[in-house]
């Protein structure tokens, strides 16, 4: 239900259990750790995979000990070992043993599932909970599971693309739409629903920017520095130059005052015309040098770019042929020893 409300898949744990983990279960006999490590190593695995992806899995697993769980953990890249700082986030589902019990004798008879209810006594005495603050738990002992607050809202973490893709679509309507509000309305709408997700959506963005970023080689990182600062130079002109044009908008109506001032003649006229040359001359001045700065800026940032994004090319492709040239050095000095340690012994 928890999946259906995140919109993701749901992969259950048990699924993934070898053959030989199934038939010693379905005997009563408790899994040791020899037994359940490859299968914890294979789910890690599937997690990592997912992550990698950026996608949101609900995974249902009994994980009992803290070290099981350090291992589901470490699917991400990034997590440092013990500080449970991980984007592989649990949930204790709490419900009393014969709650536990009565489900799972259900589910055995069913046919759903192989592990006999004489097995849950030793995988409660197993259970070792996390002793953080931040740990979760929900109670799960209602006949249909875990319940959700109707008022409670669940969204999946959103990316800047999926709000202004969403805000478009309120706005521009499908064609085949019969029925819509006027085009004011829509852009109301759509600023109201959409602009307060932006803050976060922006954070999830950078989140995954970064995530994808630090997954790469340097030269990954490279590419996303450039291309972010020229991005950012380029929309800082787009800025300028929109500021610039509110600017010549104001200064033309600001002339067109003071040239029909100055229609009154006289000493009037020349003082008013003065004035307008110089407000005129000024303004083009600044405008041009404003202009001029920020191209040169985004000139200077794409050269660069391009300029580092080059010898860093080299640098590592020369890093790397030494490697394999010591790599292929090694290998030949030991086939080399090998072989005269052959020949000493076929001599002697």
């Amino acid at each position: 239900m928890l999946a259906k409300v995140l919109n993701c898949s749901f992969l259950d744990a048990d699924d993934f259990h070898p053959l030989s983990n199934k038939e010693k279960m379905s005997q009563g006999i408790p899994l040791s750790d020899e037994d359940r490590i490859p299968w914890l190593e294979t789910l890690q695995g599937v997690l990592k995979d997912k992550l990698d992806n950026g996608k949101t899995v609900i995974l249902g697993c009994s994980s009992l000990q803290k070290h099981y769980r350090e291992i589901l953990r470490s699917a991400d890249a990034d997590y440092v070992h013990g500080s449970y700082a991980s984007r592989v986030q649990f949930v204790l589902l709490d419900a009393k043993a014969d709650v536990l019990a009565a489900r799972l004798e259900k589910r055995a008879a069913e046919g759903k599932h192989f592990m006999p209810a004489t097995l849950l006594q030793s995988q409660l005495e197993s259970l070792n909970i996390d002793e953080v603050n931040n740990s979760k738990s929900a109670m799960a002992d209602q006949t249909n599971g875990v319940t959700l607050n109707e008022n409670q809202r669940v969204h999946n973490e959103e990316t800047l693309y999926d709000v202004l893709h969403r805000s478009v679509s309120m706005i521009l309507p499908d064609a085949s739409s019969t029925e819509s509000a006027p085009l004011l309305q829509r852009i109301k709408i759509s600023v109201s629903e959409n602009g307060p997700r932006l803050g976060e959506a922006s954070r999830n963005t950078g989140q995954t920017l970064l995530r994808w970023t630090r997954r790469g080689s340097p030269l990954r990182a490279l590419l996303v520095i450039s291309i972010g600062s020229v991005a950012f130079l380029a929309l800082t002109g787009l800025l300028i130059f929109m500021l610039i044009f509110l600017v010549a908008t104001v200064n033309a109506i600001i002339v067109s005052l003071l040239i029909s001032l100055a229609a009154a003649g006289g000493f009037l006229f020349f003082s008013l015309a003065c004035v307008t040359a110089i407000y005129i001359g000024a303004m083009s001045i600044a405008a041009f040098v404003i202009s001029i700065a920020t191209i040169s800026a985004i000139f200077a940032a794409m050269i660069t770019a391009g300029w580092v994004g080059f010898f860093w090319a080299i640098w590592l492709g020369t890093r790397k042929s030494v490697g394999f040239a010591k790599q292929s050095l090694s290998k030949t000095g030991s086939v080399l020893s090998a072989y005269s340690s052959a020949e000493h012994a076929r001599i002697d």
